[in-house]
């Protein structure tokens, strides 16, 4: 696949960004990420229902590519949350040869965890559902299908959530927690797709 930059009159080859998930809210969220920066060579996926654990949902998307025609640059997401996953499911996932060329972007206890860190930068263990009822003091009337009520303010709050999630990143890398496991709750990697989407405009 091959896409373009509009701000080109030579047409310079761009490289590809397909963004996977498991999830509603993930898929409404980059759909209007995509939207807001107006860039064409990110496609949103439509998201896997039911997918299974992260070996499953690497190896359904690993059957749309071939190696063959990935280049360097191109970047391939599988957005996951780990609420309800293992850690030796995330690791089999990494370990199959198809996630080479597929980065898995988890969030633990689940995706809501990023937009928290909007607002506060979290570091005691959330369970699963503590995270809608702490959106909810932000967005009382918030849903996971209806993400756009809400964007305005989470863009407001973008570059806050992105230093909150490093310094997760650095805190738990500091002690030796491996960032793909349970252990590391709160915690994702979202950051990593948004710094990268922001960086096209």
């Amino acid at each position: 696949m091959v896409f373009f930059s509009r701000k080109s009159r030579n047409l310079q080859q761009r490289y590809f960004i397909h963004i996977y998930s498991n999830g509603h809210t993930e898929h409404y969220y980059f759909l209007l990420k995509k939207s807001e920066l107006g860039i064409r060579n990110v496609i949103i996926e439509p998201f896997f229902e039911n997918s299974g654990n992260p070996t499953q949902m690497i190896k359904k998307i690993a059957k749309k590519y071939s190696s063959n025609n990935i280049r360097d640059k191109d970047k391939i997401f599988c957005v996951m949350d780990m609420d309800e996953t293992t850690n030796e499911m995330v690791q089999e996932g990494l370990r199959l040869k198809e996630s080479k060329f597929i980065s898995l972007i988890l969030s633990n206890p689940n995706f809501e965890i990023w937009f928290l860190l909007h607002f506060k930068h979290y570091t005691s263990k959330i369970m699963m559902e503590e995270t809608f009822n702490k959106i909810q003091e932000h967005f009382p009337d918030y849903c996971k299908t209806k993400i756009e009520p809400i964007f305005s303010k989470l863009k407001e709050n973008e570059r806050n959530a992105i230093d909150n999630a490093k310094k997760l990143r650095k805190n738990y890398l500091k002690s030796n927690i491996d960032l793909n496991s349970r252990e590391a709750n709160p915690y994702t990697s979202v950051d990593i797709v948004i710094e990268l989407l922001n960086s096209l405009q």
